[in-house]
């Protein structure tokens, strides 16, 4: 009953936003059935948890009928618009893959054969991981997994208070965060609602398939942009390996994994659309940016930083302006914001310096090898310094600079009540940048090596072409 609900909790998601993913992209390119899976999931479990909210909402029970009713409906108008689109495309591009590996060259058989093995084994472990550990006691527990098991339970949208008014509360349950994002924990209701029981390892398996999604999309990315095979599997691997990205993949639990899927597929999205004449990538960034703020509502400073680079390219005559000038006003608010708290929504704001900050650079040193990323990021840029400041890859830099200006401001300043800074937050700022960096160097180092920029045309590379790419 276990592998069969988790079955369905993959295959439901994915089901019902696949064919509206393949039908955006209305033109053939390498890369679409990427984008189609790892999109199409984020959109199948928005779906999902939206039902389930507005079952409890109404007051109504949270069972299987409210989690399944709106997905099922979206994914049969999806099938029935686009069923046909999905069935010639696949027809067409299992063709085309049938044709290009016969020419391929056998070095690069061999790169794609060993860089999928250690994909496929890095799922693998990370799924038994998963499934045999119970929740940590710590976070997850105290803050999302409490409130999905009282839903799981009650079936109902329980309200919870903080420790402080446990005592004034009759009737009201305690978590460590009663005001946190609800998706975290109706991800986890959804996980026991398939299996039809709480089981400890499989109510947290939604966190694995978001590493599956992520992965897919990344790869997709990379072959759209003109990558080839080859070389986008090896930095798709590269990325899942990175030390905390695939730890967080079972962490079952921890709301900063979801976010920083839903930021990196944001901002992985928003590389391509800066380049004009993607609206498929527009539409992509926005699913993904709606399921990071739903996460995690710490993940705003993320929107600002897409909005002021989508300014930067629609204005390119300002673009100078902005990228100096936007940063440095931030600069003067936090320092004018560290003088005086500011009152938001009854909220008092206070900027001001983090107790540990101390520890966030040691962190890129002592967590496994997270500090190549930055060091291999410094190298490209350095290599690409003329390209990167040219065209659409102006507004592209200015992302990835900023990326790189949040972790130094979440890991030296406090921002109570969305963060503390220090270690922990610097770290969740780079989980969530990771994608982003990734692509970023992956495609610029690409091009500094000497291939051509392709923004594809739509149609699929002949096959010599193919394999003139990998």
């Amino acid at each position: 009953m276990v592998t069969l609900g988790l079955l369905v909790s993959i295959i439901l998601p994915v089901g019902a936003g696949f064919p509206w993913l393949v039908g955006l992209q209305r033109q053939r390119q390498p890369g679409n059935w990427g984008i189609a899976i790892g999109y199409g999931y984020l959109v199948g479990i928005l779906a999902i948890c939206a039902g389930l909210y507005l079952a409890g909402y109404a007051n109504l029970p949270l069972n299987l009928l409210a989690a399944i009713s709106l997905p099922l409906i979206i994914g049969v108008l999806g099938w029935a618009r686009f069923g046909r689109t999905v069935a010639t495309h696949l027809r067409h591009d299992l063709s085309a893959v049938r044709r290009t590996r016969i020419v391929l060259p056998r070095a690069t058989t061999i790169v794609v054969t060993i860089a999928v093995a250690l994909i496929v084994a890095r799922f693998s472990t990370l799924a038994i991981d998963t499934l045999s550990r119970p929740l940590f006691a710590w976070e997850a527990v105290s803050a999302i997994a409490a409130k999905a098991r009282v839903w799981w339970e009650f079936q109902r949208l329980v309200p919870f208070v903080g420790p402080a008014a446990m005592f004034d509360s009759a009737n009201a349950y305690t978590s460590a965060d009663p005001r946190s994002s609800a998706l975290p924990s109706l991800l986890l209701v959804w996980n026991a609602l398939a299996m039809g029981q709480w089981h400890e390892g499989g109510v947290g398996f939604s966190w694995w398939m978001l590493g599956v999604a992520l992965a897919a999309a990344f790869y997709g990315h990379l072959r759209k942009v003109g990558c080839g095979v080859a070389y986008a599997s090896v930095f798709t691997y590269a990325l899942i390996s990175l030390p905390l990205v695939d730890v967080h993949m079972s962490l079952s639990g921890v709301s900063q994994w979801p976010a920083a899927v839903g930021v990196g597929l944001a901002g992985c999205a928003l590389l391509r659309a800066l380049g004009g004449n993607t609206r498929d990538a527009w539409i992509c960034a926005t699913i993904a940016m709606l399921f990071a703020l739903a996460s995690l509502a710490s993940t705003w400073p993320w929107l600002i930083i897409f909005a002021l680079a989508a300014v930067i390219s629609a204005y390119p005559r300002h673009a100078n302006k902005l990228a100096i000038g936007a940063p440095l006003a931030v600069a003067i608010a936090l320092l004018a914001w560290m003088q005086s708290p500011v009152k938001i929504a009854g909220l008092s704001l206070r900027v001001q310096l983090a107790t540990d900050w101390t520890d966030a650079p040691e962190s890129l040193l002592l967590l496994d090898n997270w500090h190549l990323l930055f060091v291999i990021l410094l190298v490209v840029a350095v290599a690409g310094r003329r390209h990167m400041l040219t065209g659409p890859w102006k507004a592209r830099t200015f992302v990835v600079a900023m990326a790189v200006g949040l972790m130094v401001v979440k890991g030296f300043l406090a921002l109570q009540p969305w963060w503390l800074g220090g270690l922990r937050d610097f770290s969740y700022a780079g989980l969530q940048a990771a994608p982003v960096l990734m692509l970023w160097l992956a495609w610029l180092a690409r091009e500094v090596a000497g291939s051509k920029s392709v923004e594809p045309s739509g149609e699929y590379e002949s096959v010599r072409e193919s394999s003139a790419k990998t």
